[in-house]
């Protein structure tokens, strides 16, 4: 429980950092992001990530790669190994 708590935090200051505020869109993210997970396995699916992060959050770049990463590690850890974690 406690190490489910630390990933939650991990996140959110991710998110709080990347410039998202809103705590709804922030665990709509990570849901969202292990959604789409869930409906493609293949590392081809992660491809569209980044642009869905993008004109779903408004998050690019180094960003929101990190939000992305700390996402799946609080939400979906796994999946943590398609992203490298």
């Amino acid at each position: 429980m406690g190490e489910a708590i630390g990933r939650k935090i991990v996140f959110y200051a991710a998110a709080k950092a990347a410039g998202m505020t809103d705590s709804a869109r922030i665990d709509s993210l990570a849901a969202q992001l292990c959604a789409r997970f869930d409906a493609d396995h293949s590392k081809a699916g992660l491809a569209t990530t980044g642009a869905w992060l993008k004109s779903e959050y408004g998050l690019s770049g180094d960003a929101a790669a990190l939000v992305a990463l700390r996402a799946v590690q609080f939400q979906c850890p796994s999946y943590a190994s398609l992203l490298g974690g």
